[in-house]
C-alpha cells in the first residue's frame, strides 16, 4: 500500500463517489489519471482503466507550462496539457486543521487536478527535505513540522503558501483548471499539508527515500497514462 493511497482514495470518494481500486491498471498514477479524467467530465468514469488518448508534452518544470509537467522527457518543450477541469462553482475552503476530513468542504475536483502538480513541485525542488527547507525559509517551518508529526496539521494562510509559486504559475493553474486565482491559492493551502503528512507516515523523515521514490513512480505512471 502506497503512502498516497489514503489521500487519493479520500479525493476519489469526496469528488466522484469512487473508492480507489488499488490493483487498477497503471498503479496509483493510473488511478489518479482516471480521477483527473473524471474531474474533466464532471463525473466518475465507468471504470478506473485510464488509457487516455493524447499527451502532456515535455517535462518542462512548474516554471514552464502546466501542460508539460508530466509529459515526455526532462527539459523538453511543453505542449498539450492536463485535461481541463469543468468550470467550478463551489469555492474551495482554506487550509483546515484535522486531517483528510478537512477537505470535505472544499473543491475536491480542483484538489485532484493539483495533486500531480504538487508532487512534481516536491520532486523538482529535490524531495521532501529540500521542500521543508524551502518552507522554513518562507517562515512556515512550524507549520511544516506539524505536517510531518503525528499531531494535527497546522494551517497556513492561502496567500502565504501560494507565495512558494511564481504568480504566473498560479495564474496558469487557474486558467488550466477553470478556477479563480483565490480558489487555486486555497486549494494549495488545503492540499499541501495533506501531501506532506501522507508522505511522512512515521511522523518523521525516516521513510523519506521511499516517499521520494513513490512520487517519482506516481508521476511516471501518470505520464504513461496520458501519453
Amino acid at each position: 500500500m502506497g503512502m498516497l493511497d489514503g489521500l487519493v482514495g479520500e479525493l476519489a470518494r469526496n469528488a466522484l463517489g469512487n473508492a480507489v481500486e488499488r490493483n487498477a491498471p497503471g498503479g496509483l498514477g493510473g488511478v489518479l489519471g482516471g480521477l483527473i479524467r473524471g474531474s474533466q467530465a464532471g463525473a466518475a468514469p465507468s471504470s478506473m482503466n485510464t488509457g487516455a488518448q493524447g499527451g502532456l508534452g515535455g517535462l518542462g518544470g512548474l516554471g514552464g507550462v502546466l501542460g508539460s509537467i508530466l509529459g515526455g522527457g526532462a527539459g523538453a518543450g511543453g505542449g498539450g496539457g492536463f485535461p481541463q477541469a469543468a468550470p467550478q462553482q463551489t469555492p474551495t475552503s482554506g487550509a483546515q486543521q484535522g486531517g483528510l476530513g478537512g477537505m470535505l468542504g472544499g473543491n475536491n475536483q480542483l484538489l485532484i487536478m493539483l495533486l500531480p502538480v504538487l508532487l512534481a513541485w516536491i520532486q523538482q525542488h529535490g524531495g521532501i527535505s529540500a521542500v521543508l527547507g524551502k518552507l522554513t525559509g518562507a517562515g512556515m517551518g512550524t507549520q511544516a513540522n506539524s505536517w510531518i508529526s503525528q499531531g494535527a496539521n497546522q494551517p497556513v494562510p492561502a496567500d502565504q503558501v501560494s507565495a512558494l509559486f511564481n504568480p504566473s504559475d498560479i495564474a496558469q493553474m487557474a486558467n488550466q483548471f477553470g478556477a479563480s486565482h483565490g480558489e487555486v491559492q486555497n486549494a494549495i493551502a488545503t492540499l499541501l499539508p495533506q501531501v506532506i503528512n501522507s508522505l511522512t507516515p512515521s511522523g518523521d523523515l525516516s521513510q523519506e527515500s521511499a516517499a521520494n521514490s513513490e512520487i517519482t513512480q506516481v508521476l511516471q505512471q501518470l505520464q504513461q497514462t496520458f501519453n
